[in-house]
């Protein structure tokens, strides 16, 4: 890592392979917001590289500029043959994930950074054959305290449906992943597979419309997962309906997209902005299934309609949506 902290600028950092271009990382802001830059890139012993740190938008003043290898991740799958088995025996316990409401400071966790070498659908995926729950989490970069993507958990045992992730990667963009256990250490198998290496099954998700009344069936697909809830238990992954739908209202005003009725209680939803496999969580844990929207929500979300029947039967549903 090239770290330009203390400098009494606002500095960028880029690192060339040579001094005629060949850039391999550039950055202007460090994680935390701060106005100093860290690039961070793979180098190889014994080769020279060049590192230029300039003042942004013209700044000029003095600078310092640290190099040190990275630590956090202190792990790497890019190019292993997965499913890898790491522990956490031993590792960090600074990290605390967003998916649940337990405080999980004093658990130890293991890092690990993946590059992709192509494009595409990416889902991560982590399980351990120990009766020790799963929580996977998964931030942008290739070093600990990039930005949140998201997280999952499961509960322990061989038999329990992974803790996953889903995000659309584009080529050689770092992801740090951290897993940890929620009720102690253990080994945990970790998977990443390429499921679509176009951006198909995200972009092309029909408009949820005005009212939308359908059954997620047993048979249903299944592509992505929430922060306030497992993916799937024994039987398998949660089958799910995904839709699109536009927030456009005036200042003061608000609408409301909401579950009218079900069949049954297995029926539960959640919230993305934008497409499934790029955006942010906006809401999953609304405990009556009801969204509402102000001005400052204003863009495109995707509906989430999830059937978490435990033996995975059909479930009837209507949404209602007032907000187009």
């Amino acid at each position: 890592m090239f770290d330009s902290a203390g400098s009494n600028i606002d500095t960028v950092v880029t690192l060339l392979s040579d001094c005629d271009g060949g850039e391999l990382a550039c950055n202007n802001t460090a994680p935390g917001g701060m106005p100093q830059a860290l690039a961070v890139a793979e180098v190889v012993g014994g080769e020279t590289y060049w590192v230029a740190v300039e003042g942004n938008n013209g700044e000029t003043g003095s600078i310092d500029l640290s190099i040190a290898p990275v630590e956090c991740p202190s792990g790497d799958l890019t190019g292993l043959s997965l499913p890898a088995t790491v522990s956490s025996v031993g590792g960090t316990t600074t990290h605390e994930p967003r998916c649940t409401n337990d405080d999980l400071t004093s658990q130890p966790e293991k890092t690990l950074r993946y590059v992709p070498d192509s494009a595409g659908l990416y889902r991560f995926t982590a399980v351990s054959d120990d009766s020790v729950g799963t929580v996977l989490s998964v931030y942008d970069g290739a070093m600990c305290g990039g930005e949140y993507q998201q997280c999952n958990w499961n509960v322990g045992g061989s038999t329990a449906y992974p803790a996953e992730v889903t995000r659309y990667l584009e080529a050689d963009q770092a992801v740090t992943i951290v897993v940890e256990g929620s009720t102690g250490v253990a080994a945990f198998d970790v998977d990443i597979e390429l499921l679509d290496s176009s951006s198909d099954s995200c972009d092309n998700i029909p408009d949820l419309g005005a009212s939308q009344s359908s059954t997620v069936a047993s048979t249903d697909p299944h592509l992505v997962s929430s922060s306030c809830g497992w993916a799937g238990n024994s039987v398998g992954a949660w089958p799910q309906h995904l839709y699109q739908f536009t927030v456009n209202v005036s200042a003061g005003n608000f609408c409301d997209v909401y579950l009218d009725e079900e069949s049954s209680t297995a029926i539960t939803t959640y919230v993305i902005e934008g497409d499934p496999c790029r955006g942010t969580e906006f809401m999953c844990d609304s405990p009556d299934n009801a969204y509402t929207f102000g001005q400052s929500d204003n863009g495109v979300y995707t509906l989430v309609v999830e059937n978490v029947n435990s033996f995975h039967g059909d479930a009837d549903y209507t949404i209602i949506n007032n907000c187009d």
